[in-house]
């Protein structure tokens, strides 16, 4: 499904055709106009100029339809031309991309998650954090239909123990952290949610966490070894959708999905009890 700037830009490029096509019919609808012009005068006063006159008459008035052809496909050509600079332009000036040094001054996460209208795909680590910040906010907009996709750590993987590793974090905080994210949230937000909550864990060290809201903005936190996305001191980068193929927006969606498809639906065993409606009661 095209999003809502992608219409946009479909509609004013149409627009734009269509105005294009306007003036090519114009010119060649005068050449007809001409050239019918031309034969009824030639059917009045045939004798009163010579023939010369006359082919040349026809000549000019035939002349405005080919003429009007190339006009359209001219204006085509300009067009596509035209939208190549502006690309070029706006890709010289603003990527879409705001880098900040660390989360220091990055927006708050609840901030980001409220104009969600549609769905939200979230990668963190053990998203503690993060439910902290936004509290029952999540199940407000679930309840408002926005769908989510959240993907964090197996708790007993060695995922865990690479990003602690790199962090120069216990792996059991981190693992402690997971389970009570999913006991007091992830668990019981699928539970009431099930169809518009869905959960799945990476068992592999991520190279990045990352929140995309509708089709519109990600904010995007880098992994770097020896610094921890969990005290801020890694980069974040604010990315807004260019609704173009081959935007950062896009690339960065695109491995979301594709992390998210190569994920199992199947719940660890340690925190299985927090999604299963029956263990839980």
């Amino acid at each position: 499904m095209q999003s809502r700037g992608e219409l946009m830009a479909e509609h004013s490029r149409l627009r734009l055709w269509l105005h294009h096509a306007k003036i090519g019919a114009s010119v060649i609808a005068l050449g007809l106009a001409a050239l019918g012009g031309v034969g009824i005068a030639h059917s009045f006063f045939a004798r009163s100029m010579d023939a010369f006159w006359w082919t040349a008459l026809v000549s000019v008035a035939g002349s405005l339809v080919p003429t009007g052809l190339v006009t359209v496909v001219y204006q085509w050509l300009m067009m596509t031309e035209r939208e190549q600079n502006q690309e070029y332009i706006r890709s010289s000036f603003y990527s879409g991309v705001l880098v900040l040094p660390s989360h220091e001054r990055a927006p708050s996460r609840r901030d980001v998650l409220m104009p969600a209208r549609k769905c939200v795909s979230v990668l963190s680590t053990t998203m503690f954090q993060y439910f902290q910040v936004v509290g029952n906010l999540p199940a407000e907009k679930a309840r408002q239909g926005v769908a989510f996709r959240f993907i964090l750590y197996d708790p007993d993987s060695d995922g865990i123990a690479q990003k602690a590793r790199e962090e120069g974090r216990d792996p059991e905080v981190f693992r402690h952290e997971i389970i009570t994210t999913c006991e007091q949230h992830l668990g019981p937000l699928h539970r009431q949610f099930p169809e518009s909550v869905q959960v799945r864990f990476c068992q592999s060290n991520t190279p990045f966490g990352i929140t995309i809201i509708d089709d519109h903005e990600m904010i995007l936190s880098l992994s770097i070894p020896g610094l921890s996305r969990v005290r801020r001191e890694t980069p974040c980068l604010v990315i807004h959708n260019r609704y173009e193929p081959h935007s950062v927006f896009k690339l960065y969606e695109r491995s979301f999905h594709a992390l998210w498809d190569s994920l199992s639906d199947d719940i660890p065993a340690s925190v299985g009890r927090f999604f299963n409606e029956s263990d839980s009661a």
